[in-house]
C-alpha cells in the first residue's frame, strides 16, 4: 500500500493532536431486551463506517498513524471524525492531502467529556429489534449520573440509526475478548476490570458490586452465556508496572474459533539484556526510574516472568474453550514499552497490524496515576528519526498472520508511547 505523504514541514504546522480512533468492536449483547439481541462477529465487519476521537495528547508525528489505519479501510468507507473545531482545521486538509476521503466531523467544545474517552470504551454489541446496540461506558470521571451518560446522547445523536445502551459499570473493550465455545458465546475479561469498577465505585452514581454482581452484570449487558477472569495481579499494582493492562496485549480472538496469543520468553539471557538496558538507561526503562538499579532489576523481573505466565494461562484458557491457538513472538523490551502483535485490527479478511521501530527514541514518563486516569508526559524531540524495518519479529509476526490466510496491512506504531495501539484507537462499526 501506498502512503502519500505530506511533507515533515507540514507536520509541524500541524497542533498537538490526541486521536483515539474509536471505532466500535463488534461484540454481542448490550439492548435493554437481550432476549431480541443477535449476536455479531468482529470478523465479519469489512470497514465500511468508522470513527475517530481527536483530543489533545497526541504528538503531531502520530498522524501518520492514522493516515495508514484511515487508507486501510474500505476503500468507499465513511469515515467519522469528533473533535474540536482546530483539530478539524487541521485535520481535513492533512487528510485530503493523503487521499483519504468520506470524512465527516462532528465538531465539540473541548471540556466534551468524549474528547476524554478511549477508543475502546463503547462497543458494537450486536443486533437488538434491528437496530444494532452500541454499548457505552459511563464517563468514569463524571460527578453525576446524568453527566456519566452525556456520551450516549451524543452517540445517539450522530448515529440515529443505532440503539445507545450505556453500561451500569466502567468497561474498556481492550480488556475484553468475545468467543464463540460450542454452543455458548463466553465473555474473557482482564482483571484490571475489577479494579476498576472498584475504584469507581466511590462516585455517587454508580452500583456498589460484588465480583460476582459485576460478572453477571456484564453477562445481561453483553447478552454472553459466561464471563471469564483471567489475569494473576491481586491487587491494582503500580501503573508503570501493570504490564497486562489490557487483555488485547496477550491474545487476539480472530474469525474461523482461531486466535493469536504472545509467547514471552524470559530467562537468564533475557535478564541479562535487562540489565544491560537498566544500566544504559535505555529509553525503554525510562518510565521506571526511581528505584535503584538492582532493585529495578528484581522487580522488572518478577513482573516480566508474571506476564509470560500469563500469556500461557491466556493459551491454556482459550484452548479449553476449543479455539484453535497460534502463538505470536513477543520480546521483553516489546512488553516494558506496551508493543504487542496481538494489538491488532481484523477487517473481514484483512488484518491491520502494527510495525514497531527497532529503537525507542521517544522517551515515555508517566508523571501520576489519579482515580484511574494516568497522566503521561513524552520527550518525542527524536521521534522523527524512528525506524519502522519489516524485519525480525515485525517479519515473523506478518508471516503469522499470512500463514492464516490474511492480507496483512503494515501500521507504523507510535501510539505504544502512549501505552496505546492499533486495536486501543482503532475500531470498526461496519
Amino acid at each position: 500500500m501506498r502512503i502519500a505523504y505530506v511533507d515533515m514541514r507540514t507536520y509541524r504546522r500541524l497542533v498537538v493532536i490526541l486521536l483515539s480512533l474509536v471505532v466500535v468492536s463488534a461484540c454481542s449483547g448490550g439492548s435493554d431486551d437481550n432476549e431480541t439481541l443477535t449476536q455479531f462477529d468482529e470478523h465479519l465487519k469489512t470497514g465500511d463506517l468508522s470513527i475517530a476521537i481527536v483530543g489533545d495528547y497526541f504528538h503531531h508525528s502520530y498522524v501518520l498513524e492514522l493516515v495508514h489505519v484511515a487508507r486501510a479501510l474500505s476503500p468507499h468507507a465513511r469515515q467519522f471524525y469528533v473533535c474540536t473545531e482546530k483539530y478539524e482545521r487541521a485535520l481535513d486538509p492533512f487528510l485530503a492531502a493523503n487521499d483519504v476521503q468520506n470524512v465527516e466531523y462532528r465538531t465539540l467544545e473541548p471540556s466534551s467529556p468524549i474528547l476524554t474517552q478511549w477508543a475502546r470504551d463503547i462497543a458494537i454489541a450486536g443486533t437488538a429489534d434491528g437496530k444494532t446496540t452500541i454499548v457505552v461506558s459511563p464517563d468514569k470521571h463524571a460527578n453525576s449520573k446524568r453527566d456519566a451518560e452525556a456520551i450516549g446522547d451524543l452517540l445517539r445523536d450522530i448515529f440515529p440509526e443505532y440503539a445507545v445502551h450505556i453500561a451500569p459499570f466502567v468497561f474498556e473493550s481492550g480488556n475484553m475478548v468475545f468467543v464463540r465455545s460450542g454452543g455458548d458465546r463466553v465473555l474473557i475479561v482482564g482483571r484490571k476490570i475489577l479494579f476498576d469498577n472498584s475504584t469507581y465505585q466511590r462516585q455517587a452514581w454508580t452500583r456498589g458490586y460484588t465480583e460476582a454482581s459485576l460478572l453477571g452484570a456484564m453477562a445481561e449487558t453483553f447478552a454472553v452465556d459466561r464471563v471469564l477472569v483471567v489475569g494473576r495481579a491481586l491487587a491494582p499494582p503500580d501503573t508503570r508496572m501493570y504490564f497486562e493492562y489490557h487483555i488485547d496485549m496477550g491474545m487476539a480472538v480472530l474469525g474461523g474459533g482461531r486466535a493469536v496469543v504472545s509467547r514471552l520468553e524470559f530467562g537468564e539471557n533475557e535478564r541479562t539484556a535487562l540489565a544491560s538496558a537498566i544500566d544504559a538507561r535505555h529509553p525503554v526503562v525510562t518510565p521506571f526510574v526511581g528505584l535503584d538499579p538492582e532493585r529495578l532489576l528484581a522487580t522488572l523481573s518478577t513482573r516480566l516472568g508474571t506476564v509470560a505466565m500469563e500469556y500461557e494461562d491466556y493459551a491454556t484458557l482459550l484452548d479449553s474453550l476449543g479455539v484453535e491457538v497460534y502463538r505470536s513472538p513477543v520480546g521483553w523490551q516489546h512488553v516494558l514499552g506496551s508493543m504487542s502483535w496481538t494489538n491488532v485490527v481484523q477487517v473481514g479478511e484483512r488484518i491491520l497490524m502494527p510495525l514497531y521501530p527497532d529503537s525507542l527514541l521517544g522517551i515515555t514518563k508517566f508523571v501520576a496515576s489519579a482515580g484511574g486516569q494516568m497522566r503521561i508526559t513524552l520527550d518525542v524531540s527524536d521521534i522523527g528519526e524512528e525506524k519502522f524495518e519489516l524485519r525480525d519479529l515485525n517479519q515473523r509476526n506478518r508471516q503469522l498472520y499470512q500463514s492464516l490466510g490474511y492480507e496483512v496491512v503494515t501500521v507504523p506504531e507510535y501510539l505504544h508511547y502512549m501505552m496505546g495501539g492499533i486495536h486501543c484507537f482503532v475500531n470498526v462499526l461496519e
